[in-house]
């Protein structure tokens, strides 16, 4: 195996430390989303709930 020269070593230590933090920018990206889908799921959910509720809302038409 073929020794390592100094700048090598620290060529690869940066390497190896660009890609975990593309990893950790990808999962937090990732984590983000779910965390925006969640949220708009909730207001989804909220916002129909509200119409039913409202007799005066047009998406409701009076009826159960």
């Amino acid at each position: 195996m073929e020794e390592l020269k100094e700048n090598q070593i620290v060529v690869v230590r940066s390497s190896t430390w660009i890609v975990a933090s593309i990893i950790i920018e990808t999962e937090a990206k990732c984590a983000k989303r779910k965390v925006e889908h969640y949220y708009e799921l909730g207001r989804e959910k909220y916002k129909l709930a509200l119409n039913k509720n409202n007799y005066y809302s047009g998406d409701s038409k009076g009826e159960e």
